[in-house]
């Protein structure tokens, strides 16, 4: 069903602010589709950004499950935190596997398999982007007050933030359908099938959807600024690893609920049914799912900047790397040299 009534069509050119009155919009004033798969068609920078970002991750969770930090609850807390973000780049790298792979035009129609997996990328990033800023969350309120605030109340506060953003975001796409479609043009032939939701209720969700956007953007707010008010009262916090790494991951997760926020309200105050606009809004969106990319490929950094007992670790894993490429050379050496021996002493007999 397409999102236009159409009008009655005239012979003379429209101009450009008259174009859109030849339309009545059903729903939205954009293609929310449209927008969403030109978005995830990112950018070369991101790509390559998601990609290197995978490996990194992978490196840092191992870092992290070494025996020096494994058993200190902040490391704990940030092992989680890569682990989602491990999530996030699995997921933009297999969807764009999938379009690689499809090579098609049209916008819907992509085989059962395909869908299915888009749905459950749809549901599984958010998802873990919420329990990741969670718990940065829990590390900045413990951290700020450790004694008010007992470590029980936080943590049953922040699981319970975590718990119900999951639960929204499995409620809200498991209201989408995989149904039959047109075939469409592709690398290779599919039973076409796209998803498809009822847009009255989408549209009524729609702003709660987006108000509940907002909610993690006021929490981290308010934990940077009463973070950087406690800089300014106890100067000597800015001598302690634990604070400047709290401070700096709040910070960078301030920064991507900003970006998403900033979305919202393009959505809200600037879009308009008008299609030059709306191509604006796509590129605009692209640009901060780049930028977010970048912002999630800081944490490693945060980690190995800020943290002595993290730099030990890594320098502890390079020297234990060494060693074994050392070994295995040795290796190598030795049976010439035994040759060599066991030869001498044949010709000396």
């Amino acid at each position: 069903m397409s999102r236009f009534n159409t009008k009655t069509t005239t012979t003379t050119e429209a101009t450009t602010t008259e174009a859109f009155q030849e339309y009545e919009l059903q729903y939205f004033k954009y293609d929310i589709e449209d927008a969403d798969y030109f978005t995830r068609k990112s950018s070369v920078v991101d790509l390559f950004l998601a990609v290197f970002s995978l490996i990194q991750n992978v490196f840092h969770y191992y870092i992290l499950t070494r025996k020096d930090l494994k058993t200190k609850f902040i490391f704990q807390i940030i092992r989680i935190i890569c682990a989602c973000d491990i999530v996030l780049f699995c997921g933009t790298l297999i969807w764009n596997y999938m379009e690689y792979q499809v090579q098609s035009p049209c916008n819907g129609p992509r085989p059962y398999t395909y869908q299915a997996m888009r749905l459950i990328i749809m549901t599984l990033q958010p998802t873990a982007k919420n329990i990741s800023g969670c718990l940065v969350l829990l590390l900045s309120s413990m951290h700020l007050f450790p004694n008010f605030i007992p470590s029980t109340v936080n943590f049953w506060i922040v699981s319970g933030l975590a718990g119900f953003n999951a639960v929204w975001q499995i409620w809200f796409y498991s209201h989408w359908d995989i149904v039959e479609a047109a075939n469409c043009p592709a690398a290779f032939e599919f039973e076409s099938y796209e998803l498809r939701t009822d847009c009255e209720w989408l549209f009524a969700q729609k702003l709660t959807h987006d108000y509940l956007k907002s909610v993690p953007v006021v929490l981290h707010t308010i934990s940077v600024i009463i973070q950087y008010w406690n800089f300014g009262i106890r100067k000597k916090n800015l001598n302690e690893e634990k604070t400047i790494l709290v401070y700096l991951f709040s910070l960078s997760f301030l920064t991507s609920e900003y970006i998403d926020e900033s979305i919202v309200l393009f959505d809200h105050v600037l879009l308009e049914p008008y299609y030059l606009i709306q191509q604006y809004f796509i590129r605009y969106r692209i640009i901060a799912k780049t930028i977010l990319t970048m912002v999630y490929t800081t944490h490693c950094f945060i980690c190995f900047v800020t943290s002595s007992d993290y730099l030990a670790a890594v320098r502890k894993f390079a020297r234990r790397w060494r060693r074994k490429e050392d070994s295995k050379t040795i290796q190598v050496d030795v049976p010439t040299a035994s040759l060599t021996r066991i030869s001498t002493n044949i010709e000396a007999s």
